[in-house]
């Protein structure tokens, strides 16, 4: 827990983005003026700024010139992700519980993908989509790049459902169960035989939401986790 006079920072930090005077990309006031506002020392500033970099909240860069110094981030899913994966690790949040999840809000957003308006956006996200199955294909790819490709893939794929706060959401879900994945498929009987299925059931996935297949799309996304899942008894045992 940081301390009572690091909290002051951290308050201070969350005021600015309550009331809109700090938002995504904004500058952080240096030390010296942290120390001021908070009337706190600067190894209190520098414990809660440690502490919202630790969250995700901020991003620092050391040295001069106008990328130094601490800002507000504008993609919170890295700190999103691994508060996620370190809850998993101690047991806070139930490995089958957020499969479970994914598997509601991923078929929602696939369905919601199916719907998005027509747009040179939504052409190149599905050309691109369409584009990391091919790569996935190769037969001699490794598990490893497989399903970094399969996270972006479906990151592509959920963006298209237009909700910020659903996409960053699946995104660190999905980052917080990938240790989890990785040990299962290590334990398949037949990794190639999985791929084939995965990359059948990505495809489908990927035509309906092409061919505005609202209801089709839910249905192969929630199968596709929850028959993952299955076969590879993730969350079966906590």
């Amino acid at each position: 827990m940081p301390s009572r006079a690091s909290e002051q920072v951290i308050n201070l930090i969350e005021a600015g983005l309550r009331d809109g005077s700090l938002k995504a990309g904004s500058r952080i006031p240096g030390e010296r003026t942290l120390c001021m506002e908070c009337g706190v020392g600067r190894s209190s500033v520098r414990e809660g700024l440690r502490v919202l970099e630790a969250f995700g909240i901020i991003r620092s860069s050391a040295g001069t010139g106008p990328d130094a110094g601490s800002f507000i981030a504008s993609e919170p899913q890295e700190g999103f992700s691994r508060a996620m994966a370190m809850h998993l690790l101690v047991r806070s949040f139930n490995v089958a519980d957020t499969i479970e999840f994914r598997e509601l809000v991923e078929g929602w957003s696939a369905a919601q993908a199916a719907h998005c308006e027509d747009s040179a956006q939504r052409d190149a996200a599905l050309a691109e989509a369409a584009a990391l199955l091919d790569r996935m294909d190769d037969p001699k790819i490794n598990q490893e790049t497989f399903h970094d490709l399969d996270m972006q893939f479906h990151t592509l794929i959920s963006a298209l459902g237009g909700n910020a706060v659903v996409d960053t959401t699946l995104g660190a879900l999905r980052s917080s169960v990938l240790g989890y994945v990785l040990a299962a498929v290590k334990q398949l009987p037949d990794w190639r035989a999985e791929v084939e299925i995965l990359q059948k059931e990505h495809r489908l996935l990927l035509a309906a939401v092409h061919n505005r297949d609202s209801a089709e799309a839910q249905r192969i996304a929630v199968q596709h986790i929850r028959g993952f899942a299955e076969r590879a008894k993730i969350g079966l045992q906590q």
